[in-house]
């Protein structure tokens, strides 16, 4: 029964509180683990790598998304100045959901075994 209607700007800067203001502390902690979760993944996928360059981008995204998140709760919770950047997901904005999109489909595509393709035939 929260308010996050007089939350200004509720669907772009501030949606963290915003989801912590309608859903509970529980659901702002459940979405941190899964931003948390992500770059994990990114960075397991990253140290799993046997190619530079598909380690160094994986990590760079996962790094990425860390920053964006990092920067958007920060802001929300004062921690450091609000800046214009998205929450990665969650925001409002077709751009920015857009290039999250993307940057999942390249850190999937980066954790494809090398092996994997040598056997098949794809190297």
């Amino acid at each position: 029964m929260g308010r996050p209607d007089l939350i200004p700007r509720s669907y772009t800067d501030f949606i963290f509180s915003a989801i912590c203001e309608e859903m509970g502390i529980f659901a702002g902690v459940g979405l941190i683990m899964l931003y948390l979760l992500l770059v994990y993944r990114a960075i397991k996928i990253s140290l799993s790598q046997e190619d530079k360059f598909k380690s160094i981008l994986a990590f760079c995204l996962g790094v990425s998304f860390a920053i964006q998140t990092f920067i958007i709760i920060g802001g929300v919770t004062k921690l450091i100045p609000l800046t214009g950047i998205t929450a990665p997901f969650v925001t409002y904005g077709g751009s920015s959901i857009t290039a999250s999109f993307i940057s999942i489909g390249v850190l999937q595509y980066t954790s494809i075994d090398s092996k994997s393709e040598a056997i098949n035939g794809k190297n």
